[in-house]
């Protein structure tokens, strides 16, 4: 799922996912991310093409997807957050 992260990091993702979001939910819009990055004109945001997940339709645009992501990289412990941060700046170079 999440490689690189503390076993704290790992707690505090999963408390972030039950009193704000779901279970998993970090995992989802990560990857969610990364396709948009890679396939920049994926037809990602569009509903339909993932009916068959269960998918929450405020991660559809590019800005929301990476809010949540930026949420995550603040409730994480600050070694965890830099080790994140590393991962979501290769893909924001990319993007």
């Amino acid at each position: 799922m999440l490689s690189g992260l503390s076993g704290r990091g790992l707690t505090a993702i999963r408390n972030l996912e039950l009193a704000r979001l779901w279970p998993g939910a970090v995992a989802e819009v990560l990857e969610i991310w990364e396709e948009m990055v890679r396939h920049p004109a994926h037809r990602i945001r569009d509903p339909g093409y993932r009916a068959a997940e269960e998918f929450h339709l405020e991660f559809l645009s590019p800005a929301g997807a990476r809010a949540v992501l930026e949420v995550v990289a603040y409730a994480l412990p600050k070694q965890d957050a830099r080790t994140f941060r590393r991962r979501l700046a290769v893909l924001d170079e990319m993007w």
